[in-house]
């Protein structure tokens, strides 16, 4: 192994060799040439020491990229030269410690789209041998791969959202991308803290699905596994049949064959037109998502109220028929504008869903017919409930924000000498703190904030909706002024009749009476022209305990 200076200057050892191989056939230039070496040997020095200046010692692992005088660009991968200095669980990390961690070839890209525009750029790399083939390597006690991400935190000053949004979608059980803090040099410059990510991947220990290869064009093997990206436009992809406008990218296989892309672009197809033809209270649908999956998915996106959420930077996955053949939700994926910290819109606001709201373009029509079933939208309440209990409680969700800005406390002061960007507005932040305190304090504020505001809908359990074994009509439907509730069952003593508002909130609780022998009509004394128009929905409530439940709309 060779220190970082060593293996930096080691790379230049052709330039170094130059400055000492004069050329005494032509005295006249050989004084110019003495000079103008000296000083590539005096800057190369410079910016090692430089190097050590700025960052001589760190709790996180360095990162130290050589490029070799390239620039890296938006793509295609370069090839570099990258080493790692990780001297294990609670020891210090010095810059002139031998590469222990990691040493040899990557390839490397700048990534991102807005994010480009920030001077602190992140990075794609892959792992690679000498001959330049992917080489799975376990990187910071990462499950070997070979691709992974280099994130810049820029805008999100706390450094924190993203790995706090990846670590509750874990606790929910299911795979999100693992992170690691580290800090950054690259050619000698001190580049702040970053996060490495697993890049969303096929893969046993990150997305868990069948690999397909080109000959899995028939039969089972043509089913699955596949990942879906949604809002990301591509060759490989197609264009939903709904509004609004949605384009699907078929993320894996990434070299997809003819019929792999012609089978999961009708079988989404078939998907959009069952849930669009969906009728309360059909649940029919469940037979074909992982509907745990959709839940969880959409009480991360909620609980930080990410304004991407459900059209950009979207995976789903679909299951081969063999293993269940289901859709799945998932993984999360960048959560840097999440939690408070984008001023377009209404996402500041702790109030109101992310799911529902028409500011946001280009979502698939299904995530809000999904969230609008009222038997989804119960079991949802119900996770969320659960939830609350462990991993969602605010005390859990504290500890992880604590933990990282543990972590960061002495990295971050070095991060914001390199980057002066406190108390300096960045977009799309809402608020601009003065100190990195203030900044993780923002973040504990606004998810208490989001998290009361979400209890204050989802303020019970509510019992599991299920089809049972009578008529009930709740009409006119739509209605304009007053309702009727029309009942007819083979045995029951008492109804307890609800109505929600969309956003889940109750408007109207009462319960009937009801005599086994005859059928029975009940006028419901609500003044609904007050209602605003909208969907509403109802819940009917046996004395047996059993649930049933519809959709109203309110017309003008």
């Amino acid at each position: 192994m060779i220190n970082p200076i060593s293996f930096f200057l080691q790379k230049y050892s052709t330039e170094i060799g130059k400055i000492f191989e004069l050329n005494f056939s032509g005295a006249s230039s050989k004084k110019g040439q003495l000079k103008n070496h000296l000083i590539i040997l005096f800057l190369l020095f410079f910016v090692s020491s430089a190097a050590q200046d700025t960052l001589t010692t760190s709790n996180l692992p360095i990162v130290i990229i050589n490029t070799n005088g390239q620039e890296i660009p938006d793509e295609p991968k370069i090839d570099v030269d990258m080493g790692i200095i990780y001297n294990g669980p609670g020891e210090l990390n010095h810059i002139n410690d031998p590469f222990n961690e990691y040493e040899g070839m990557v390839g490397i890209e700048i990534r991102g789209s807005t994010s480009q525009c920030f001077p602190k750029k992140s990075y794609g790399f892959e792992t690679r041998d000498s001959l330049g083939n992917d080489l799975n390597v376990s990187l910071l006690g990462l499950p070997e791969e070979s691709d992974f991400v280099l994130y810049a935190p820029y805008s999100d000053k706390s450094c924190i959202r993203n790995v706090l949004a990846y670590k509750l979608s874990e606790s929910t059980g299911h795979y999100a991308p693992r992170t690691r803090y580290c800090e950054l040099m690259i050619n000698g410059v001190y580049m702040g803290i970053y996060v490495l990510i697993e890049k969303v991947k096929r893969d046993e220990n990150r997305v868990d699905i069948p690999k397909m290869t080109e000959a899995d064009t028939t039969g089972d093997n043509v089913t699955g596994g596949y990942i879906i990206q949604v809002g990301k436009y591509d060759v490989l992809g197609w264009g939903s049949p709904y509004n609004p406008a949605t384009y699907y990218q078929c993320y894996y296989p990434k070299e997809s064959q003819e019929q792999q892309l012609n089978y999961i672009h009708e079988w989404m197809d078939t998907f959009e037109n069952t849930m669009k033809n969906l009728e309360v209270p059909d649940t029919s649908f469940y037979s074909i998502i992982d509907k745990t999956s959709f839940i969880d998915y959409i009480l991360v996106n909620e609980i930080s109220k990410n304004p991407d959420a459900y059209r950009k930077s979207t995976f789903l996955t679909k299951e081969r028929d063999s293993n269940g053949g289901k859709l799945a939700a998932g993984p999360v994926w960048d959560y840097n504008l999440a939690f408070g910290n984008d001023h377009d819109f209404n996402s500041f606001v702790p109030e109101n869903w992310i799911i529902t709201d028409t500011i946001y373009y280009s979502r698939p029509h299904w995530w809000d017919q999904m969230f609008m079933h009222p038997v989804f939208y119960a079991e949802i309440k119900e996770r969320w409930n659960y939830l609350r209990q462990g991993p969602f409680h605010i005390d859990a969700i504290n500890g992880i924000i604590d933990s990282c800005a543990t972590i960061l406390e002495e990295p971050q002061q070095r991060n914001f000498l390199k980057w002066d960007i406190l108390g300096v507005y960045i977009w799309p932040n809402v608020f601009v703190g003065e100190t990195y305190e203030e900044e993780i304090d923002y973040l504990k504020s606004w998810t208490a904030d989001r998290i009361n505001w979400m209890d204050s809908l989802f303020y019970v359990s509510t019992p599991i909706y299920e089809e049972v074994n009578f008529q009930i009509r709740v009409y006119p439907n739509p209605f304009s002024e007053k309702l009727n509730l029309q009942i007819s069952l083979p045995g029951a003593s008492q109804i307890h009749f609800q109505i929600f508002s969309f956003s889940g909130q109750e408007i109207y609780s009462n319960s009937f009476q009801y005599q086994i022998s005859r059928n029975a009509n009940f006028d419901i004394p609500l003044n609904a022209s007050e209602l605003p128009a909208g969907i509403y929905f109802y819940s009917c409530t046996l004395s047996t305990g059993e649930v049933y439940g519809g959709k109203l709309i309110k017309s003008n």
